[in-house]
């Protein structure tokens, strides 16, 4: 994947289908069911974890449920103004938290993303 695509792809597309599934619509289905804060927060961390074990294992996981809780905080942080800026806290959180991780401590460790590199 050229540079260009996988920044589009990992700071762009993915975390906001992931923000989307992961935040909104997770959270919202538990605030439907009157969870308390805490329990959505902690939740859809939760399922954000599981679906990086599944595709990275323990490592991965662990970092994303962590990370997770961050995202979910963010969007239930900004709900009482609306579900726009909710889903614009969160995602542009994760946004950032992939961009530093792809071009800033990836390059600080030397490790190269250009294509043929995977």
């Amino acid at each position: 994947m050229s540079e260009p695509w996988l920044f589009v792809y990992s700071v762009i597309i993915i975390p906001a289908f992931e923000t989307l599934t992961g935040q909104l619509v997770f959270i919202e289905i538990l605030r439907w069911l009157r969870a308390p804060a805490m329990l959505s927060i902690v939740s859809s961390a939760a399922v954000f974890g599981v679906g990086h074990y599944v595709n990275g294992g323990i490592g991965h996981g662990t970092t994303s449920f962590l990370s997770g809780l961050v995202f979910s905080y963010a969007y239930l942080s900004f709900r009482n103004q609306s579900v726009g800026r909710s889903f614009l806290c969160a995602w542009s959180s994760h946004a950032l938290h992939n961009f530093l991780l792809l071009y800033v401590v990836a390059k600080l460790l030397g490790l190269s993303w250009a294509a043929g590199d995977a």
